[in-house]
């Protein structure tokens, strides 16, 4: 005597994860015309829906303003730094592109649109990514003194 017996495996979600706040630092009046450049802290990406489907993340923002002066988010490029990202666990190959230094970094664009900043393949089952994202920021000549805000927002699907 035979039993047929069947199951189902569910999926679950897909995430990200990054710092709240981020602190660029060396904005003085001797970069106006240059750029300042900093870590936004690690950013994990937990995949678990149990597939083998691949994953990509994208990177938009606000412009940055201290009331006075402002610069246009279009303006500040994002990468990765050419380090092999960390799969944490599971099968997953991560990749950053091209995008490794303030020159091949990607330009953010305003919300919800942005350009792709790490890639994946070799999806298989349930996995885990952390990588460090940085920004460059160009300081226009006519940059008035002060403290500079914005929103840098990253998204998986």
């Amino acid at each position: 005597m035979t039993s047929d017996v069947t199951f189902t495996i569910t999926g679950g979600s897909l995430s990200i994860s990054q710092p709240a706040t981020a602190a660029l630092t060396g904005g003085d009046s001797g970069l106006l015309g240059q750029s300042v450049s900093g870590a936004l802290g690690e950013t994990t990406v937990t995949d678990q829906r149990n597939g083998i489907t691949a994953w990509s993340t994208k990177i938009h923002g606000t412009n940055f303003t201290n009331g006075t002066t402002s610069i246009a988010v279009t303006s500040v490029k994002a990468f990765v730094p050419a380090t092999p990202l960390m799969a944490v666990t599971g099968t997953v190959v991560p990749t950053q592109g091209l995008a490794v230094d303030a020159l091949t970094g990607v330009a953010l664009a305003v919300a919800p649109n942005g350009p792709t900043l790490v890639t994946t393949a070799g999806v298989l089952g349930n996995n885990t990514v952390t990588f460090t994202p940085h920004i460059s920021i160009p300081i226009p000549a006519d940059a008035t003194a002060g403290t500079y805000s914005g929103t840098v927002t990253q998204t998986v699907s």
